[in-house]
């Protein structure tokens, strides 16, 4: 039975990997075979990186596009499949900046604030998606896996601090994300592309082979009739 050799070869589109968790889950992929193409809003060291999966022996390319811009999204999802073919697998995980680290008690959020988390983490999340996806209805198939947080679900107490997932924000954003992937999975499922997630709490973040296992599990055949699920690690 095919399991993670199906990976070896394949294009993956993976959004957000300028974070120490990302880029740690990516070279473990790398390790299997699976090519990238990095896109961030705010790339750190991307070609250094990129430099280092290709000493593993995949392809890897980066791109920067600009929050909110259909255009700028679009064009990354071109110019990667020029430098890699087209795209079988999309990962979207988003990672908030020591700079963004901060309490936002809910009667001090101020709109612009929230404005622009919203559009780095739930609309970059839709707008990659929305990118990709023709390219991969051409091919009749593909895998879309959206990394998330546990708090989507219920939310927890807590004190509203940003980086923490009691975080009123948080639990919105996340909340939505896992609302578009059920309804999305429904809506592309009888074309031949699975769409799933991956829930997360704040311990997760530092336990990179958990995770692996779990992404590796969604991207090969062995979750072929897996749509529509976020499963949780709790």
């Amino acid at each position: 039975m095919k399991c993670i050799n199906d990976l070896k070869g394949k294009n993956c589109l993976f959004l957000g990997a300028a974070s120490p968790f990302a880029r740690e889950l990516c070279r473990n992929l790398a390790k299997l075979q699976l090519n990238f193409g990095f896109v961030d809003l705010q790339p750190r060291n991307s070609q250094k990186f990129v430099k280092e999966l290709e000493n593993i022996g995949v392809k890897a390319t980066s791109v920067k596009v600009a929050p909110g811009d259909v255009d700028s999204f679009k064009g990354a999802v071109k110019t990667i499949e020029q430098s890699l073919g087209a795209i079988d697998y999309l990962i979207c995980s988003y990672y908030f900046e020591e700079d963004e680290e901060k309490n936002y008690a809910i009667d001090k959020l101020e709109m612009e604030q929230w404005d622009s988390l919203r559009e780095n983490w739930l609309d970059s999340y839709f707008l990659m998606a929305k990118a990709v996806l023709p390219s991969m209805l051409s091919k009749k198939e593909g895998k879309m896996i959206f990394l998330n947080l546990a708090s989507g679900y219920t939310g927890s107490e807590g004190m509203g601090q940003l980086t923490d997932e009691s975080s009123l924000y948080y639990s919105v954003c996340s909340s939505a994300i896992t609302g578009a992937v059920t309804s999305m999975a429904r809506e592309i499922i009888p074309l031949g592309i699975k769409v799933n997630g991956i829930a997360l709490t704040s311990t997760d973040f530092k336990e990179d082979n958990k995770l692996l296992k779990i992404v590796v599990f969604l991207l090969s055949e062995l979750s072929y009739y897996v749509c529509g699920q976020f499963i949780r690690l709790d």
